[in-house]
């Protein structure tokens, strides 16, 4: 009888951090599932870890290919799950033990779900944490109506998913780097909806080089053509998606028209870059922060609907931002705020 759940592991060159991903699915308290890793073409010793592992362990299965990318070891994997639900894990990551668990109660309460995650807690690389647990989204349903969209979403290496669901929107898709799994909710949002229960399901590594600004622009980037292939799909127009390449913006702006203004879209991008960098605290923050606000105070950049729809978002992060440092500071000055502790 096949498992309830598939846990997917794509493996690339991960030998410093895959024994202790791995621990953390062999150990979950949750134990109906198995562990499907797609060795793409490792040349450290990944593979031979994986081999000693799956030697104890009959719930692992070890696929082995040439190397080819994260969208072709993620399709390639989603070929071969064999349970209903199939949970996303990187190789570098931490699952805490009750993370199945938590997720199987999600489903179970919710029969409309497409996609449960949970609470992450980013670490660095050597698994000290380096924020509090958070969300990556509140929001359950997608609503692409208006612009920016409000997109559901869930972390992708916390997140469990209906097969099915997968299955149907024709798995990943290559032509959006570094952004394949917000392609896949947009995607996906058509099937369910995503829950983020509140409890701590995930320990996120992230790297040194996690936020560079050549990876970030290019993955913000995506992220937003992901959107307007949303917005083309509403309108009945074809998918640049779904194109032989991944398109450059102009070549959106040239398909889409009205639906992509270029001023506006490259504004949006700019946002979503200082959004990021503001959440990481990174150094870069200051200069993106002053070039939004000088466009957001250009007249030219407040007539279309597109651009008063943008600006009000731009308003309302900000402000967030600002009260969110208020409490930090106020919290600082009442108490001194206990460090988080990883399990052990």
């Amino acid at each position: 009888m096949p498992p309830l759940i598939s846990c997917l592991i794509p493996v690339y060159n991960a030998q410093e951090f895959l024994e202790v991903a791995l621990d953390s699915i062999q150990k979950q308290s949750f134990r109906d599932f198995e562990i499907l890793a797609v060795n793409d073409g490792s040349t450290d010793g990944s593979l031979n870890i994986l081999e000693t592992r799956a030697a104890s362990d009959p719930r692992i299965r070890i696929l082995s290919k040439p190397n080819g990318g994260i969208v072709s070891a993620l399709n390639h994997g989603l070929e071969h799950c064999r349970g209903r639900l199939v949970a996303r894990m990187d190789a570098d990551d931490i699952a805490l033990p009750d993370r199945f668990a938590v997720q199987m109660a999600a489903f179970e309460t919710h029969p409309d779900a497409v996609a449960v995650g949970g609470l992450i807690q980013s670490i660095d690389g050597r698994g000290r944490p380096i924020a509090p647990p958070g969300s990556p989204s509140r929001v359950q349903v997608t609503d692409i109506t208006g612009f920016p969209p409000v997109v559901a979403n869930v972390q992708h290496s916390a997140g469990t998913f209906l097969k099915s669901a997968l299955e149907a929107v024709g798995g990943y898709r290559s032509n959006f780097p570094h952004a394949e799994d917000y392609d896949l909710y947009l995607r996906l949002a058509g099937h369910g909806t995503f829950y983020n229960p509140p409890k701590l399901v995930l320990y996120y590594r992230v790297h040194s080089a996690s936020l560079s600004m050549m990876n970030l622009e290019r993955q913000e980037t995506s992220a937003v053509l992901a959107e307007l292939s949303a917005y083309a799909r509403r309108e009945g127009l074809p998918d640049p998606g779904d194109a032989d390449r991944p398109l450059t913006l102009d070549e959106y702006s040239a398909l889409l028209g009205d639906l992509c203004p270029k001023q506006t879209i490259q504004r949006y991008i700019e946002f979503r870059i200082w959004r990021r960098l503001s959440g990481a605290r990174s150094k870069d923050e200051p200069r993106y922060r002053k070039a939004v606000l000088k466009r957001l105070a250009m007249l030219s950049n407040n007539l279309s609907p597109m651009d008063r729809g943008l600006n009000r978002r731009i308003v309302l992060s900000m402000g967030r931002k600002l009260l969110r440092i208020a409490r930090e500071k106020s919290t600082r000055l009442v108490r001194r705020p206990e460090p988080v502790k990883l399990a052990g």
